[in-house]
């Protein structure tokens, strides 16, 4: 259904875009829901191609977004609390500190 648009210098895919043939599936597969693996892929693309937004000022976004993941947050001590509690057998929470 998705299509690498743009590739990192390592080969990683940066941007996505929709096959034409499934654009009609697009909605229906969205409400059935999106498998975890492919869900930073669907919000980019709805991102880049809902909101109206031109590219540079989603890179803008990006780099403000990759900002603030540096920067210290008040709720840090009650999503430590949280994350064990409730979603600690998700893929991305399993281990303290990590990808999630």
């Amino acid at each position: 259904m998705l299509l690498p648009q743009k590739r990192e210098f390592g080969g990683n895919v940066e941007a996505w875009r929709l096959n034409p043939s499934k654009e009609s599936k697009l909605r229906e597969r969205t409400y059935k829901g999106i498998p975890d693996r492919w869900r930073r892929a669907a919000w980019d693309l709805f991102i880049s191609r809902f909101s109206g937004i031109t590219p540079r000022n989603h890179q803008t976004l990006v780099e403000e977004y990759r900002d603030g993941l540096e920067k210290p947050s008040t709720y840090d001590i009650q999503i430590d609390l949280d994350v064990p509690r409730t979603i600690s057998g998700h893929i991305m929470f399993r281990t303290r500190y990590g990808a999630g």
